[in-house]
């Protein structure tokens, strides 16, 4: 009998109903039907006869969920683009089959959103495996398409030897998107426990990874909701893998789109589900708490908490959300023994081997308990605090989920010391001992119970905003609910300085990841008065802050700042750690690149080095953090002028940095981006450009729209194409960049400062003058108040206002503009400095039209000098320079050393430059003037 209706917005409105109805029970059933009756009597009827048929033998409820939801989910296909059918149909490019670098291998399998394959990459660059998933066509550009992007840059986020990487995506011949992932041998968690035999250590040790897993994707705002046995991995060696982020929730990026979740009638497994994820309220990370718990659970009694493979799935949520689940008592052990999870070997109504482990039915009861509370406010605060509780388990402390009773202190005070405590006097001494620890313990217990419950307030408190309740349908940003947080922590947790210092940086910390950078130096700041007041002015605590909050200002462009938060935090951790350690190295790095960036080229080589053997001692040569040592030392050789040198780091970073990460991975783009510009300065303009556009691709997938790292390759990508003549297609990426870095920044930045010198040059390039100008002034503005009017890049910029000044032909400003900048430079560089010769170069030629034949060869061929000693300052410079003192030679009548300079000129500038290059016409028009003499 079919008891659904046909109308598809009255059956779901009815499917609602019921699953309200039976999470409640009888007399609260029976007193919702009856409110429910006098306004709507026909849906209070419908609702009557299926729950009457709920307690029918072969009741439709008691049915697998496919057999009677085939209609409604016939319907959501029909309603994605493509879709037409009861399951999407999979855009399959088959065995050997190429999918960017990846040949396709064997098929492994297919799922919601599409198939998966195993796959080796055919690059030659390095042998890696890798299982591919290929999204549903029918899902392409809708829901599915959605769900499978969401994953993708989901998995981006996250880097964790628990976590199987993200390593590249794109999208097949047919467009239909796929990303490729690590590739995972291994066996589900509990199956695997079961065929070794696993003792109770070796489960706890295992829950612990897959713990410390889902701590580092909390820590990222990624809540994964479907933890469960099937999705962790355990890999021949031991080491577990958490697959599967295909319904994660990303937290503080608003609500998400209802069509998110047809990948399966429920966005949850449901054995394994929290009573939020039934009830349908707000997702947060106690959820995944909870799923851990269940999953311990299991793995200690060999059966989920609520039910197992064959009850029905809607008795399964009846109990998550109402019943609690039988204790791990002895008892219950001995009859579970002989589940999937138990012992191999293991009969039925034995107890397991570690059944008599002091632990059970104790310290591992309170902490399943505490993961599996109805309530989130009374689980774990956090995982990590869930992680710190089976450690102190193990180790027989006192755990947070127990109540530090004198009883239970005292008992385990006896059992960790249990050797001296043989003989009925040592049994006394022992105890009187112990009396004296335990209180300690208890008010250390005691406070740090208090603390997670402060921190658990804090986070609830942070993400409800979230809700749609709050919300009220309304996107909610991360940068939104941070700052929401930031405004709280000044005036809450006045009582405890230290935790509201950390709490500080944490979100200061976040800030900056999200790219509020203006935001993050306000926590931060505040952040370090907090520590100093907390832990004192020369704490570790205030070196770990002012190393955060230097790095913030660094990239606020604020370098002599920046330096002396560095060499703070320096001097504290070398004090307290020594120089060769891993938190001074960090502090020594930065304090480098702040060196690198202000001119003092060599310190900051030298700091980089120490560095680099710093980690290669401590970490190994095949390290993240080596990777990211060669990273930095090429970009100081890069600034220096050892362009070729640079490049081979560069290439040791990005071989390094991919074999670690993969191609979809942030570190990866950097290395792209950085070794395109060193590319670009080497003469190869075509790698620099495919460099450029690796570097773009992946931050397209990972980051936003409106990312600043994003304006940045475009900035250098619309550089590169602007100086190889290919203007429009330049213009388009320059103007995007000014616009992100606008949107993205709060106030003046280095990278909007350059971006507009770059749209300055470009407007220069086309021969207008005035609009490149204007572009110049404002670039100029934005680097006095960043890195200041001093500074070299500024310089750089005064000297393009000065040069478009005299092809604009306003002669009198252009000579004092260069003037002016010849002025500043020898100040603050000295007479010998080689960028000099770039204003005097360009002073030389204003005089040169101004009929001062004289004193424009001297300064001609003084800067023509230079450049040539200083190739690095580049060819076209070099040419015009060559070109002016030949133009003097000419105008003074000195043809035959004018003739060898000119012709050798033009054939530089025909070189560097576009045919329709203002010097490439004035290099033709002086060569006439001179056959005509």
């Amino acid at each position: 009998m079919n008891f659904l209706p046909d109308d598809p917005e009255h059956r779901d409105r009815l499917l609602r109903q019921l699953d309200a109805l039976l999470l409640l029970d009888g007399p609260a059933r029976d007193a919702a039907l009856a409110e429910l009756e006098p306004i709507a009597p026909a849906l209070a009827a419908e609702l009557r006869a299926l729950l009457a048929a709920d307690g029918q033998p072969g009741s439709i409820l008691d049915e697998p969920l496919f057999a009677w939801a085939q209609p409604l989910l016939a319907e959501a296909d029909a309603a994605l683009p493509g879709g037409g059918g009861a399951c999407a149909a999979v855009d399959e490019p088959g065995e050997g089959a190429l999918l960017g670098a990846w040949r396709l291998g064997q098929r492994l399998g297919a799922g919601g959103m599409g198939v998966v394959y195993a796959a080796e990459r055919s690059d030659g660059g390095f042998v890696q495996h890798a299982a591919i998933k290929v999204l549903a066509t029918g899902g392409a550009g809708g829901a599915l398409a959605a769900r499978f992007e969401q994953e993708r840059a989901i998995l981006a986020r996250l880097s964790h030897p628990g976590i199987a990487r993200l390593l590249d995506g794109g999208v097949t011949p047919a467009g239909t998107p796929w990303f490729a992932m690590e590739l995972v041998d291994g066996m589900p968690l509990t199956a695997w426990c079961h065929e070794q035999g696993a003792d109770l250590r070796t489960r706890l040790a295992l829950i612990r990874e897959v713990a410390a897993a889902v701590a580092h994707a909390h820590r990222h705002l990624v809540v994964h909701r479907d933890l469960k046995p099937s999705n962790i991995l355990v890999e021949p060696d031991g080491r577990v893998k958490l697959l599967d982020f295909g319904i994660a929730k990303l937290l503080g990026e608003g609500p998400e789109s209802p069509d998110l979740t047809l990948a399966g009638p429920r966005p949850f497994t449901p054995r394994y589900a929290a009573p939020e994820q039934v009830t349908g309220a707000a997702i947060t990370t106690a959820t995944d708490v909870y799923a851990l718990g269940s999953i311990l659970y299991e793995l200690l009694c060999g059966r989920s908490p609520h039910g197992d493979a064959t009850t029905p799935e809607h008795l399964v949520m009846r109990a998550v959300a109402e019943a609690d689940p039988e204790p791990l008592t002895r008892a219950a052990l001995r009859s579970r023994a002989g589940g999937a999870g138990g012992s191999a070997g293991a009969e039925a109504g034995m107890m397991p081997p570690w059944g008599r482990n002091h632990l059970l039915g104790g310290d591992l009861q309170n902490i399943v308990g505490c993961c599996l509370a109805k309530d989130p406010a009374r689980r774990y605060p956090a995982v990590d605090a869930m992680l710190e509780d089976l450690r102190r388990a193990e180790a027989g402390e006192p755990i947070r989920a127990r109540a530090p009773t004198r009883r239970y202190l005292l008992a385990k005070s006896a059992r960790r010391n249990r050797v001296a405590v043989t003989g009925a006097g040592l049994v006394v001494a022992a105890l009187l001992a112990g009396l004296l620890a335990t209180a300690w313990q208890a008010r250390r217990a005691a406070r740090e119970t208090a603390r997670a419950e402060q921190v658990h307030t804090f986070l609830l408190d942070l993400f409800a905003a979230a809700d749609p309740a709050t919300s009220r349908g309304r996107d909610v940003t991360a940068r939104e609910l941070l700052l929401r947080g930031s405004r709280e922590l000044r005036t809450e947790l006045a009582a405890q300085p230290q935790l509201r210092a950390e709490l500080l940086v944490t979100v200061g910390e976040l800030l900056r990841q999200v790219g509020a950078l203006a935001d993050a130096d306000t926590v931060l700041s505040a952040a370090l008065r907090q520590a100093e007041q907390a832990h004192g002015r020369d704490s570790p605590e205030v070196g770990r802050v002012a190393d955060a909050l230097g790095g913030v200002v660094y990239e606020l462009g604020r370098f002599e700042d920046a330096g002396a938060l560095h060499a703070r935090a320096l001097a504290i951790h070398e004090r307290v750690h020594g120089r060769r350690h891993r938190v001074t190295a960090g502090s020594l790095a930065n304090l480098a690149g702040v060196l690198s960036q202000t001119g003092e080229a060599e310190r900051g080589e030298a700091l980089y080095r120490e560095v680099l053997d710093i980690d290669r001692a401590l970490l190994g040569p095949a390290d993240a953090a080596v990777a990211t040592d060669l990273n930095n030392l090429a970009v100081c050789l890069y600034r220096a002028g050892r362009s070729a040198e640079a490049d081979t780091l560069h290439e040791q970073a990005l071989v390094l940095r991919r074999s670690l990460h993969g191609d979809a991975h942030p570190d990866v783009a950097t290395s792209f981006h950085n070794r395109a510009a060193v590319l670009d300065d080497l003469g190869n303009a075509a790698a620099a450009e495919a460099h450029y556009r690796r570097a773009l691709a992946i931050r397209r997938g990972l980051y936003p729209q409106g990312h600043i790292d994003i304006a940045g390759t475009l900035t250098g990508l619309g550089t590169l194409l602007r100086d190889e003549g290919r203007l429009d297609e330049a213009r388009a990426l320059l103007v995007e960049a000014a616009e992100v870095n606008r949107t993205a920044l709060a106030g003046p930045h280095l990278e909007l400062g350059r971006c507009y010198n770059a749209l300055g040059t470009l407007a220069y390039s086309r021969g207008h003058y005035d609009e490149a100008a204007a572009w110049f002034v404002h670039a100029r503005d934005v680097l006095a108040a960043t890195i200041g009017p001093d500074n070299t890049g500024t310089m750089r910029v005064e000297n393009n206002i000065a040069v478009v000044l005299h092809r604009a032909g306003r002669l009198a400003e252009a000579q004092a503009q260069f003037e002016k900048v010849i002025a500043d430079r020898i100040r603050m560089q000295g007479a010998a400095a080689p960028d000099i010769a770039l204003s005097t170069k360009g002073l030389g030629w204003l005089l040169l039209d101004r009929g001062q034949f004289a004193r424009a060869d001297s300064l001609l061929t003084t800067a023509l000098a230079t450049l040539e000693a200083n190739p690095h300052l580049g060819a076209a410079p070099l040419a015009e320079a060559r070109l002016g003192v030949g133009a003097c030679r000419l105008r003074q009548g000195r043809r035959a050393e004018a003739e060898s300079l000119l012709v050798a000129a033009a054939r530089e500038l025909e070189a560097a430059y576009d045919p329709g290059h203002e010097m490439v016409r004035r290099s033709r028009e002086l060569l006439r003037e001179l056959s005509r003499r």
